[in-house]
This record gives C-alpha cells, sequence and structure tokens, in this order.
C-alpha cells in the first residue's frame, strides 16, 4: 500500500540507520539543543535586564535542578508524569486527534489507584497491590479519554472540547471525593485522603532521594509505546489515518476504530502516571496535590513531535526546570511565574528556529537553481 510506505518512511528514526537519516536525526536534535540553550539565554537576559542577578540565577538553575544529588532526584521525579503524558498527546497526535484533557485523565487514574490500594480491602502486600493500583490507574484513565473517543467517533464531537469539559468534571469529582467518602478521619477539617498503605509506596531507586523506581517504568513505558508505533503494523496503520484520512478512509482503513483506540490508549498512559505519582510521589490526594503535567504533556509532545523519542529527554530537561523553580524564587528572588516562561520559551525558539531553517534552505534552493 502506497500510503502505508509513505508513512513507513516517514517513521524512519527506528529503523535502520541510514547516513541520510543519522545526519537528519542528528540536524533534529541540535536544532532542538539550541532552542534549549537559546531560551534559556534569553530568559536570563531579560531577568537581568529587569535587574536580577544573573550568576544568581544560573546557581540557582544548577542547585535546583542538578546540582547534589537530592535536587537530581527531584528533576527526574518530575519527570515522571512529564515523559507519559508527552507520549500520550503524541500517540493522540498520531491518528490526527489533540488531546487536551491530560491532566483530568491523570487525576482519575490516580484517585483509581488510591481506592484500589487503601480501600479495597486487599491483602497488605506491596506485590500484590502496586500492580493491581497501577492497573487500575491505566484503566481508569483510558476509560475517561474513552468517553472523548466516543463523543468523537460516534457523534462527531471536536475532541480538544471534550477532553477539555472533562478535565473539569474530573477536577470537581475528585475534589468531591476528597472531602466526602474519602475525606481522611484524621485530618476531618483538611479536605485529603489518607496516604496509601507503605506497602504500595514504590520503593526508593536511590537512597536518600525521592527518586523511585516509577522513573524507571516510565521511561521504559514511554520508549516501549514510541517504539511500537513507529514500527508495527497496527502503528503505521493510525500514522497513516493522522496523515491523510481520506486515503486512508480509500484504503479501507477503519477511521473510527483508530481514533477511539488511539485516544484510550493516550488516557491510559496518562491514567498509569497518575498512578505512578500517587504511589511514588504524593502518596495522597489534596488539593492542588496535580501539577498541570498534562497541559505540560502538549509542549513536550509538540517540541519532539517529528522526533518522537526526544520526548523522554525533553520530559527531563521540564522536570530539572520544574526542581529548579522553589530555588529560583527562594535564592535569586525571582517570581513564580518564571517557571511557566522557562517551559515556554523553548517551543517559541524551536517554531522560529524551524522557520529560519527553512527560510535559508528555500534560499539556497533559489540560488542553487
Amino acid at each position: 500500500m502506497a500510503l502505508l510506505s509513505a508513512v513507513a518512511a516517514r517513521s524512519s528514526s527506528l529503523v535502520p540507520v541510514t547516513r541520510t537519516s543519522l545526519a537528519a536525526a542528528s540536524r533534529e536534535v541540535a536544532v532542538q539543543a539550541a532552542a534549549f540553550v537559546l531560551s534559556l539565554g534569553v530568559l536570563i537576559g531579560l531577568l537581568a535586564l529587569l535587574g536580577y542577578d544573573p550568576g544568581s540565577i544560573v546557581r540557582a538553575l544548577w542547585s535546583g535542578s542538578a546540582g547534589s544529588t537530592v535536587s537530581l532526584g527531584i528533576s527526574l521525579s518530575d519527570a515522571v508524569p512529564l515523559m507519559l503524558t508527552g507520549v500520550a498527546v503524541w500517540l493522540a497526535a498520531q491518528g490526527g486527534l489533540f488531546n487536551i484533557g491530560g491532566d483530568g485523565q491523570l487525576q482519575v487514574g490516580a484517585l483509581a489507584a488510591l481506592v484500589v490500594a487503601s480501600e479495597a480491602g486487599l491483602p497488605d502486600t506491596g506485590i500484590l497491590l502496586v500492580p493491581l493500583a497501577l492497573l487500575a490507574a491505566a484503566l481508569a484513565g483510558g476509560a475517561w479519554a474513552s468517553i472523548a473517543g466516543a463523543m468523537r467517533t460516534l457523534r462527531g464531537a471536536n475532541e480538544i472540547i471534550s477532553t477539555l469539559m472533562l478535565n473539569f468534571v474530573a477536577f470537581i469529582t475528585i475534589d468531591e471525593v476528597m472531602r466526602g467518602p474519602l475525606q481522611s478521619k484524621d485530618n476531618p477539617y483538611t479536605p485529603q485522603t489518607d496516604p496509601v498503605p507503605g506497602s504500595a509506596q514504590l520503593s526508593s531507586l536511590v537512597s536518600g532521594t525521592q527518586l523511585t523506581w516509577g522513573f524507571i517504568v516510565a521511561l521504559v513505558v514511554a520508549v516501549a509505546v514510541i517504539a511500537l508505533v513507529r514500527t508495527s503494523t497496527a502503528g503505521l496503520r493510525l500514522q497513516a489515518v493522522g496523515l491523510n484520512r481520506d486515503a486512508a478512509r480509500h484504503a479501507g482503513l477503519p477511521i473510527r476504530r483508530y481514533w477511539f483506540g488511539s485516544m484510550a490508549a493516550s488516557g491510559v498512559l496518562c491514567g498509569f502516571a497518575g498512578g505512578l505519582v500517587l504511589l511514588g510521589l504524593r502518596y495522597y490526594l489534596a488539593p492542588g496535590w496535580a501539577d498541570p503535567w498534562g497541559y505540560q504533556g502538549i509542549l513536550i509532545a509538540f517540541l519532539a513531535m517529528r522526533s518522537p523519542l526526544l520526548i523522554p529527554l525533553w520530559g527531563i530537561l521540564f522536570g530539572m526546570l520544574a526542581a529548579a523553580g522553589p530555588v529560583l524564587k527562594g535564592d535569586a528572588s525571582v517570581p513564580d511565574s518564571v517557571v511557566t516562561v522557562m517551559q515556554t520559551l523553548p517551543v517559541i525558539t524551536l517554531f522560529l528556529l524551524t522557520f529560519a531553517f527553512r527560510w535559508i534552505g528555500a534560499r539556497r534552493a533559489e540560488v542553487a537553481a
């Protein structure tokens, strides 16, 4: 099939390496690295113009993100949900869908993991609780995303609007649960749940840090999903649907089935991320327990859309920026909003660099002609 052949050629990052593909991959990595470095340089320059000490900013960035084993552990812990939500957004995009409901799916997954680990009355053993809680988290996230997938395939509802609205439904539902049936009896005046049992908490990967085995699990799952989509027949067909819907329909591909499946799988990844965060980082639900990892995953997916194997790396970099935020605020007196700016600037810089390189390439082609 010509369409699948074209998609397979586009997916060359995971097929036998040729000199051309290696050069293209190297250029992509160089452009993204330049975007990250330039964005930090622009940020430091702007803060210097506003009167902040550049030396203090650089020192705070380093010490907060990787200057010690503890800070590096925080950075890698913050990267766990970012890697998975980034892959989730990328996965849905392969079929032509845009999942912006990662935060709701993540929180629903965390709620399911909490219920299984704490309220289901299962034997208090980690060998049983951890895998069952993570499975429940993944299934809950997938079920929540499937609502939007069903609305898209059955009624033609825009998945951007439906996933966004489902975020708010999830937030309100979890807030009511925290204040109602799962309210901690030890803190009756604070809207929070009891922590998950110690046996359900993920074990530490590096002693003295908050880094757990959840980081390794998230990294393996992220890379495995990317490889599966890039190399399997089902993955190539999904990409064909996203690349040219009409051609895929004429080729006999079940468009709606791939839409629904990709949205559900995207939700599974987000729910699984919520389970890992609950069991390996936060341990209980309370107001503000989750950062906007889903929306950050959209930025990461955009940055690495053409080179998805860079999604885990961008997740780690965003985790480092998030870990450096409190240190920037304390040591360099920088406002909290700067962290958001730090995570947005690479996207803008990458867009400008890509546009500039394409313009230069077009000019060179005109001169050569």
